[in-house]
């Protein structure tokens, strides 16, 4: 698997969900929405179609949809789900780059970057217990520290903090500028 097709695969775990002849991924941002359509255009040969979903709160979302059965398929046995993946999804067996480039799908799909004591720190929750081992392994692996804890909704919290937060900040924009991939949402604040 390419980088940038562990990178979709990443980005359709973190904000993704099964339709039924095809696959969506949502996202707050017109800048993820662009590069998501020229990803699926460039990995698959697949045009995307764009839908601005307004919810009952007023927030809003762009909602990619993928209608290929090929894809559903594809998905489905990576992940070895269909059904409740952000709970169910087994990780994918990815190796070398494509480990890392699918961390930063995910990473860009759930993460979040901000200030703690003076540290930069990037936090993600996620509910999928084998997911979240096999992400830390893959931190472990590049050599960047995080932290575990539990939250009282029953979610695993990762947290990368200080200068561990920075190597993968650095990590990323290497995975950008090489791989035609987009930076993390948060990059922009930096």
């Amino acid at each position: 698997m390419n980088c940038k097709e562990a990178y979709l695969l990443g980005r359709f775990f973190g904000d993704g969900w099964f339709e039924k002849n095809g696959i969506a991924i949502a996202t707050k941002s017109i800048e993820d929405v662009k590069t998501l359509l020229r990803l699926f255009d460039e990995v698959y040969g697949l045009k995307a179609k764009i839908k601005l979903r307004t919810y009952n709160d007023g927030h809003k979302v762009y909602v990619i949809r993928v209608w290929s059965k090929n894809l559903y398929i594809k998905y489905m046995q990576l992940l070895r789900t269909s059904r409740k993946k952000s709970l169910t999804a087994i990780p994918p067996e990815l190796c070398g780059i494509a480990k890392q480039c699918f961390l930063k799908g995910v990473l860009d799909a759930e993460s979040w970057i901000y200030t703690w004591r003076g540290k930069l720190r990037i936090s993600l929750e996620l509910y999928n217990e084998a997911m979240v081992k096999y992400l830390r392994s893959i931190l472990e692996e590049l050599k960047v520290k995080s932290s575990l804890s539990l939250c009282s909704d029953g979610a695993y919290r990762i947290d990368i903090t200080g200068s561990h937060a920075l190597s993968l900040i650095n990590l990323f924009s290497y995975l950008t500028k090489n791989s035609n991939l987009p930076p993390h949402p948060g990059e922009s604040r930096l």
